[in-house]
């Protein structure tokens, strides 16, 4: 009832990405904006600005995704791609057990402050599940992505970014470690990325 009602709807949305649809005057978009950044907590400070370090992946997932649950496949294909990789943040929320087999170069951690990361002049690539906050953040701190889209309005902001040229898209049905780690690697060496993002 309070929809039907309403004199104006506010929208968290990127108006900047959709793709063009007739809006109505009584809708606002007003999800969009950087906020400013803090400072980095000293161990992930010290992580990112490591000497041997040519570059950070972020590799995040949102707090809805539940590791526990994920199929041995799938977890496997993401650890063999992070092995092969630079520095790795790798923000985990699941049985720290299922990847024990992780790199010492992949920090694993159950959060992450993505913001601030994302905003580091070091960190080179995002691979994530493409939520709207996870694209806001990559937007904010001009981050190639990777998207992994697992649920929910996820497909639909991976397009957006793969259409606006700032991201690709691995679907989670054909993932293996060779193919995340060569799209990882292809969209982390493409400067003109970063631009765009």
């Amino acid at each position: 009832m309070l929809a039907t009602n309403s004199a104006y709807y506010f929208l968290d949305d990127i108006n900047s990405l959709v793709f063009p649809s007739p809006v109505s005057t009584g809708i606002a978009e007003i999800g969009f904006n950087c906020p400013q950044v803090k400072e980095l907590p000293s161990e992930y400070q010290e992580f990112l600005e490591d000497s041997t370090s040519k570059g950070t992946i972020l590799v995040a997932f949102g707090s809805n995704v539940l590791w526990d649950y994920a199929p041995d496949a799938i977890l496997n294909s993401i650890a063999t791609a992070l092995n092969q990789l630079k520095e790795i943040v790798f923000s985990y929320n699941g049985d720290i057990d299922r990847v024990r087999h992780l790199g010492g170069h992949v920090k694993v951690t159950r959060w992450a402050p993505q913001k601030e990361i994302l905003a580091h002049n070091k960190t080179v690539l995002f691979v994530s599940h493409g939520g709207l906050k996870s694209l806001k953040d990559t937007i904010c701190g001009a981050t190639p992505v990777v998207y992994i889209p697992l649920f929910a309005e996820q497909s639909h902001n991976s397009e957006l970014a793969r259409a606006a040229g700032f991201a690709e898209v691995v679907l989670k049905n054909h993932l293996s470690a060779e193919s995340l780690e060569n799209t990882m690697r292809r969209v982390a060496g493409m400067s003109q990325i970063k631009t765009r993002a």
